[in-house]
């Protein structure tokens, strides 16, 4: 393995000649820079929004004026249900994917993105170009319930990361259109490898997510013996394949036999909710996971982002972030029904019965059935936010009342012991130099034990 030379970053961070390489680099790739007519597209977008909408109105006077002159109630509730099918399954697909296609029209080039970002130097996404198919896909929430497009782990990615600078990435040579988040930049496939030395030397950060392909064993085998350590920050990809837990755990497994050797220390042999794994000076790995959340759908990819960019900005500590492993209390937050991550199949359930409850309605007036849906909807979203609130508050304060019940025939070290285990997740050890918090027992009738705690 090839050492870093010794304050080659400070060299490099204080060369200003670093943007022009870098553009000049980016403009000899070998591929021609793709051209997109982002005012036609959005124009053909606007005027679709505008039919999309008169459709929709024009449907719901003629399905109302018809459910109003119907007699067959049968009828009736299957012209509202077939309408409701259309608008969510056609006419808001369509929506979703011309809008979608405007936005990707009109993405910025990462040669645009590095012009407009000044002298913030980029952030270089690695990954499998198998991957983007998979994150780009649509979410459920957008199939099943026609919401808006919503953004993908990528676009939440680029969003938090660009607080500390532009992040491009290299673009299939074959895609018409950009995946939306990090601005792409194409290679022809002899000079890719060339490609992301130079764009690796001169970024300030570089964002690899892991797989086993073999194009993934060479990028991370030139990455480790090319860049100092606290340059490269992993991005676990299980999270990124819409996987079960133990789906994730083989397939973290998977990575660690097949590319885990490259890496001087070892990485985590548990995934656990860790979505990236930085890097001290000698290669000691720190995996970070997002913060409890008590909002279930809010972005874990942003907040372990904003966490990684803390500790490297020195805003967070070390040890505010390092993902710790299972809480105690998880146990007694799962009873309670608000285990992390979300169990959307509990969801799905709790949904149903509440629309099975609405049935009755439904079937006497089938004009109901739109309004059900909206009522189930809004009754599972306070319920999910009830339950991440007893997660976030009241399973951390039970666990603690336990251990306070347990502990008061123990004495005050036992008790603050298990305080410490129970709500921020410590372990003991006999070991001090291994020690976060050193608790001292000492006794407060006789002053000379106090004083020797000082002599110690």
């Amino acid at each position: 393995m090839n050492a870093v030379p010794p304050g080659s970053r400070e060299k490099s961070a204080d060369d200003p000649a670093w943007r022009d390489r870098l553009l000049a680099s980016l403009r000899d790739c070998g591929v021609p820079t793709p051209t997109r007519n982002w005012v036609l597209q959005w124009f053909i977008t606007i005027v679709l929004l505008i039919g999309i909408a008169i459709i929709t109105i024009v449907g719901r006077l003629i399905l109302k004026e018809t459910l109003r002159t119907e007699p067959d109630i049968v009828v009736g509730w299957v012209i509202s249900i077939t309408w409701m099918l259309f608008v969510t399954f056609v006419l808001i697909r369509i929506r979703n994917r011309t809008v979608r296609t405007a936005w990707q029209t009109s993405a910025r080039s990462a040669e645009q993105e590095l012009l407009r970002a000044g002298f913030r130097r980029p952030i270089l996404y690695l990954r499998s170009f198998q991957l983007d198919g998979r994150i780009g896909q649509p979410s459920w929430l957008e199939i099943l319930l026609g919401t808006a497009p919503l953004a993908s782990v990528e676009q939440e990615m680029t969003k938090a990361a660009s607080r500390l600078g532009p992040v491009i990435a290299i673009g299939r040579p074959s895609e018409k259109l950009p995946p939306l988040g990090a601005a792409r930049f194409y290679v022809s496939h002899d000079r890719w490898q060339e490609k992301v030395a130079d764009v690796t030397k001169e970024s300030q950060l570089v964002i690899w997510a892991t797989g086993v392909t073999e194009g993934l064993r060479w990028e991370i085998s030139h990455l480790i013996d090319s860049i100092p350590p606290d340059k490269l920050v992993l991005w676990a990809h299980p999270h990124l394949l819409r996987l079960s837990a133990p789906a994730r755990e083989a397939e973290w497994t998977k990575f660690r036999v097949a590319l885990g050797s490259l890496f001087p220390q070892p990485l985590p042999e548990k995934l656990g909710e860790v979505r990236f794994i930085y890097f001290t000076h000698d290669w000691a790995p720190r995996a970070v996971a997002p913060p409890r959340r008590i909002i279930p759908w809010s972005s874990a990819t942003k907040d372990a982002v904003n966490a990684v960019l803390g500790v490297k900005q020195g805003t967070l500590l070390e040890s505010n972030v390092v993902y710790p492993g299972p809480r105690p209390n998880d146990t007694l937050a799962g009873l309670i029904g608000a285990a992390d991550p979300v169990d959307w199949r509990r969801i799905a359930v709790f949904f149903g019965a509440l629309v099975a409850f609405r049935l009755p309605n439904i079937v006497h007036d089938p004009r109901h059935f739109h309004d059900s849906l909206i009522w189930a909807v809004i009754i599972t979203a306070a319920a999910v936010l009830a339950f991440r609130f007893l997660r976030e508050s009241v399973a951390p304060v039970a666990a603690a009342f336990v251990a306070l019940l347990f502990s008061l025939l123990l004495g005050r070290f036992y008790f603050l012991a298990d305080l410490l285990r129970a709500c921020d997740g410590m372990e003991r050890t006999d070991h001090p130099e291994e020690a976060d918090v050193i608790l001292f027992n000492t006794c407060s009738i006789r002053e000379k034990a106090e004083e020797k705690v000082f002599s110690d």
